[in-house]
C-alpha cells in the first residue's frame, strides 16, 4: 500500500539556531531591562504592556529571520525504470530452452523475448525480486518507445503487483503490448535510454536496467544519451538478451564473373560461401538460369568455420548471344532461419560482336609475334595492330597493320581494348595519352600494357594522363628505362597472389588447387622490371620470385591491375 504522506517545519534561514537563540535573548533582555527603568510615573501595567508589544515585535522579526517552512514528504521506496527491446531481432530463437523453465516437449531454443519474459515474470523471477525494493516503471522501445505500466513496490507475487498506468493512474493490471505503436523495424536505444532516464514523469529513476540484443539504429546515438544520462546522476546497466553464438546460417557472400563473354566461351562463376553454425557440414551449391530455373551447373562443397568463407567454382559455355541473368543458389539447411541470403543473382553479356582490339608494339620482338599471333587466331577479337619499327611497306602486306598510328579520340573510340607492348611513352604525340586517358576513364575502354626494355616510367615527354593511367610509380633514384640495369639478370618464377588465384582471367585449372599446381610447373622468366612499387590501389595479381632466400632477395610484382574511372588498366612487367 502506498504510505500516508508526512509534513514537518524546517528553518531555512541561513544563520545558525545558536545564533538566533542568543540574539533573541539578548534583545528580550535589553527590553526588559529598559522598561523595568522607566520613571515611576508610568504605571507599571501600562509598562508590561509596552514591552509585550516590543517583545512581540521583536519575535515576529525573529520568525521572519529564522524563515519557518512546512515540508510534505511521502516516504516511498527509489525508482527504477527497466527498459525491454520490442524490435524484430528479439524474435530470433536463439536461446536454449533451461531446463524445468520450458514446457514439456517445447523446442529446444526459445525467442530472445520468451527469455526476456520467463527471466523477469516467473514467481520469484527478476521483477518480483526488485519490486520488493524499488518502485518499477517498465518501458519498452522497438521503432519508438512505449510506458507500458508502473509497479509499486510490495512483497506480493508478481500476480499481486498493482499496475498503475501513468496517464490514467488506475489499478488494472498492466498488459503485454505485441507492437509498440510505431513498429518494429528499428531500434531507437539511445531515445528510450534517455526517455527513461530524464522524461519520465514523477521523481527520477536512481537507475535504468536496460535489457536488449542489439545497437542502436535509430534516432538519438547511445553515446549522447549516455552522456545525457550522467548529467543527472542516472547509471546504466545493460543486461544482455540472447545467445552468444552466431545465428546458424548460409548465404552467398559475394559472386564474380566477367561481365562479357562470346559464344562457347567458358564462363567462370566463383562464389564465395559464408557460413555459421555448420563447420565441416557439405552441401551443394548451384548456377540456375533466372528465366527459365534451370539448374545450369552444380557443385558440392564443405562449408567453413563459423564466420569463414570457402569458394563454390561453377563453370558454364553459353551457346546464344544475349543477355544472360544467373543466379547462384546454396541449398539451405533444415534449422536455417534465414534463407533469404542463399540467392544472388548477375548478368553476363554473350555477345557475338567480336572485342575491337589496337596492339601497338615498338619492334617486332618475340612477345609481339607470339601476342599478334595469338589474338589473330581468336573469332571473338577483331585485330588492328601499329608497329613503330615496321619497314615501310609492311602495313600494304599485312590485313591487320595499321599506316599511321591512331591519335585523334574519334579514332581510338573505335577500340574495345588496346595493348601496348613495350612502347616508350614518349614517342606518341601527348594528345595520345590525354586522349587515351578519358577514353579509359569515361567510355570504360580497357588497357593493358607489357613492359620492355623500351619503356619508360619518367621523363620530359610523359605527361600527366600517362601518369594518371600507370598502375605503378617510380621509387626515388630508379632507372627511368626498364633496361637490365633496372631489372637486373636471373631467372623469376611467376606465381599468383592470393588476390590473384581468385582473379577468374589467371585461372589454368578446374579450381584453385589445379591453378596453382599449373602455375606451379610453368618454366621461370628471365627478365623482370624492378625500381618501382603499386600505386595505392592498385591489385598485385602476380608476383616474380628468384629461387634462393626470399628475405634477401623479396618478390617483385609481376602483374598489376588498377581501375581508372569506368575503365581497368592491366600491366605485365615482364
Amino acid at each position: 500500500m502506498t504510505p500516508a504522506p508526512a509534513s514537518e517545519i524546517v528553518w531555512a534561514s541561513p544563520w545558525p539556531a545558536w545564533l538566533l537563540a542568543l540574539a533573541a535573548a539578548g534583545a528580550a533582555g535589553a527590553v526588559i531591562w529598559l522598561y523595568a527603568r522607566e520613571q515611576s510615573y508610568v504605571a507599571l501595567r501600562r509598562r508590561a504592556v509596552l514591552a509585550a508589544l516590543r517583545l512581540a515585535a521583536l519575535a515576529l522579526v525573529l520568525i521572519m529571520v529564522a524563515q519557518p517552512v512546512r515540508q510534505r514528504s511521502r516516504l516511498a521506496p527509489p525508482r527504477l525504470a527497466i527498459l525491454v527491446d520490442r524490435s524484430a531481432s528479439m524474435d530470433v530463437c536463439d536461446v536454449p530452452a533451461e531446463s524445468g523453465r520450458g514446457s514439456p516437449g517445447g523446442p529446444a531454443r526459445i525467442s530472445r523475448l520468451e527469455a526476456w519474459h520467463r527471466l523477469v515474470e516467473s514467481d520469484n523471477g527478476l521483477l518480483a525480486r526488485l519490486s520488493r525494493k524499488y518502485e518499477i516503471d517498465v518501458v519498452e522501445f522497438a521503432a519508438g518507445v512505449n510506458h507500458i505500466a508502473s509497479y509499486e513496490a510490495t512483497t506480493a507475487t508478481p500476480a499481486d503487483l498493482t499496475a498503475t498506468d501513468p496517464a490514467t493512474q488506475g489499478g488494472s493490471s498492466p498488459q503485454r503490448a505485441e507492437k509498440p505503436a510505431d513498429g518494429r523495424a528499428a531500434t531507437r536505444l539511445g531515445e528510450a535510454v534517455d526517455h527513461a532516464a530524464r522524461r519520465l514523469a514523477r521523481p527520477r529513476p536512481v537507475a535504468v536496467l536496460l535489457m536488449s540484443d542489439g545497437i542502436n539504429t535509430a534516432g538519438m546515438s547511445l553515446d549522447e544519451a549516455a552522456d545525457r544520462a550522467r548529467t543527472v546522476g542516472v547509471p546504466i546497466y545493460a543486461v544482455a538478451i540472447g545467445s552468444d553464438r552466431p545465428r546458424p546460417d548460409v548465404a552467398v557472400a559475394d559472386v564474380r564473373a566477367e561481365p562479357v563473354v562470346f559464344p562457347g566461351d567458358r564462363l567462370q562463376v566463383d562464389a564465395a560461401i559464408r557460413a555459421s553454425g555448420y563447420d565441416g557440414k557439405p552441401t551443394k551449391v548451384a548456377l540456375v538460369d533466372v528465366a527459365t530455373g534451370q539448374p545450369l551447373a552444380e557443385t558440392e562443397i564443405t562449408l567453413p568455420a563459423d564466420g569463414g568463407t570457402t569458394t563454390a567454382r561453377l563453370p558454364l559455355r553459353p551457346q546464344e548471344p544475349g543477355l544472360r541473368r544467373l543466379a547462384v543458389e546454396v541449398a539451405a539447411s533444415e534449422d536455417e532461419e534465414d534463407v533469404t541470403n542463399n540467392r544472388r543473382e548477375l548478368a553476363v553479356e554473350v555477345r557475338r560482336q567480336p572485342i575491337r582490339t589496337l596492339l601497338v608494339a615498338a619492334r617486332p620482338s618475340f612477345e609481339f609475334r607470339a601476342l599478334k599471333s595469338l589474338l589473330e587466331r581468336d573469332p571473338a577479337v577483331s585485330l588492328r595492330v601499329w608497329l613503330e619499327d615496321a619497314d615501310a611497306g609492311y602495313a600494304d602486306v599485312e590485313a591487320t597493320a595499321l599506316a599511321e598510328p591512331p591519335v585523334t579520340r574519334a579514332e581510338l573510340r573505335q577500340y574495345d581494348v588496346i595493348l601496348l607492348c613495350g612502347v616508350a611513352a614518349g614517342t606518341l604525340p601527348r594528345g595520345f595519352w590525354t586522349d587515351l586517358q578519358q577514353l579509359v576513364a569515361e567510355q570504360g575502354t580497357g588497357l593493358a600494357i607489357v613492359a620492355g626494355p623500351r619503356f619508360t616510367l619518367t621523363g620530359p615527354s610523359i605527361s600527366d594522363a600517362w601518369a594518371a593511367l600507370m598502375p605503378i610509380e617510380p621509387q626515388p633514384g630508379a632507372w627511368s628505362a626498364f633496361g637490365d640495369g633496372a631489372a637486373g639478370s636471373g631467372k623469376f618464377f611467376i606465381r599468383p597472389t592470393p588476390d590473384g588465384l581468385q582473379d577468374a582471367t589467371l585461372q589454368l585449372g578446374d579450381d584453385a588447387a589445379q591453378s596453382a599446381e599449373v602455375w606451379a610447373k610453368l618454366p621461370a622468366v628471365t627478365w623482370l622490371a624492378g625500381g618501382w612499387k603499386p600505386k595505392p590501389g592498385a591489385v598485385v595479381l602476380a608476383e616474380g620470385a628468384a629461387r634462393g632466400d626470399p628475405a634477401a632477395e623479396p618478390p617483385r610484382p609481376a602483374i598489376v591491375r588498377q581501375y581508372v574511372g569506368a575503365g581497368e588498366v592491366l600491366m605485365h612487367t615482364t
